[in-house]
């Protein structure tokens, strides 16, 4: 059987549609159809039900799917090894990050590792938690480093640094200039958070309601950066990690509120699956991440 037949099937099955299959693979229509056709007919039944311009997969597509995924996985991975066997540099290490941990510490680090292994191909994904778990999932990365429990079965995490969270408040705000502020004058103000699926956001939401403090968040902001502006201009307050603040806090553009009972800090995470057996490329690096930890949690504090 040939492999090919089973990158055509799961683009297929990803897209949902033949002709949008075979532009991304550059092949044409009835190459595709082809191809399709024949894992068909050495399965002995259909793999697609037609429905109008799109396809979905049938039980039995469904069930191949997962099995040609896992073939391919395991191509790969034996590719990877044989390539590794002669010397680290020639595999690939995939890696992905979101919030502080993949904007400060997981470039460094790469950029780290780099110098040490410079043939090796670095690839880096950036974006939110759940979708880096996703990519997980699917071993599309080997790696990933994010600032909450995973929450999808078969991932594993390990405790890397911790983050302190603070009241950023614009300039001359008027609890500023008070030497201590308290919990239940914070929540008078109006708050300005990432949404309630990112790990900062959850955490907050989750911290105000366990002392039984309701909120109001007057914005939810899908970027730290936003967050930032949105407070130098005078719409609100943000419970944050200390570190997004380095540079507004040089510049003056933000201040901190002291409140000394705001006894929260955000953790941060190695990721990877549970029972993936890892390149080696990826065990080098998880292990040059716990040799390095030190030095690169300094970058998040």
């Amino acid at each position: 059987m040939d492999t090919y037949r089973f990158q055509v099937f799961l683009e297929c099955a990803r897209l949902k549609n033949f002709s949008r299959a075979a532009e991304v693979l550059h092949l044409s229509q009835p190459s595709v159809s082809l191809y399709i056709r024949q894992l068909e007919d050495w399965c002995g039944t259909n793999l697609f039900q037609r429905r109008g311009r799109r396809v979905v997969l049938t039980d039995a597509g469904q069930l191949l799917k997962d099995h040609a995924q896992r073939v391919l996985t395991d191509l790969e991975i034996a590719h990877q090894d044989v390539q590794e066997l002669l010397g680290l540099g020639r595999g690939r290490l995939a890696v992905a990050g979101a919030g502080l941990p993949g904007t400060y510490m997981l470039p460094k680090a790469l950029s780290m590792f780099k110098l040490l292994y410079p043939k090796l191909d670095i690839y880096m994904k950036f974006g939110v938690s759940s979708h880096i778990e996703q990519l997980l999932q699917e071993d599309d990365v080997e790696l990933a480093m994010f600032s909450r429990k995973p929450k999808v079965a078969g991932l594993k995490c390990e405790a890397y640094a911790t983050s302190r969270m603070v009241v950023a408040a614009p300039p001359g705000h008027p609890l500023t200039r008070k030497e201590r502020v308290t919990l239940k004058e914070i929540v008078r103000e109006p708050f300005i958070l990432r949404e309630p699926e990112s790990a900062g956001g959850e955490l907050v939401r989750l911290y105000f309601a366990q002392k039984g403090l309701p909120i109001n968040v007057a914005m939810e902001l899908s970027s730290h950066e936003a967050i930032k502006v949105a407070v130098a201009e005078g719409f609100g307050i943000s419970v944050i990690a200390r570190r997004w603040l380095a540079n507004e806090l040089a510049l003056k553009m933000i201040s901190i509120i002291d409140v000394p009972d705001l006894k929260l800090s955000i953790d941060h995470r190695v990721v990877y699956r549970e029972r993936r057996v890892l390149s080696q490329a990826a065990k080098t690096f998880l292990q040059f991440l716990r040799d390095k930890q030190p030095e690169l949690t300094k970058i998040l504090v």
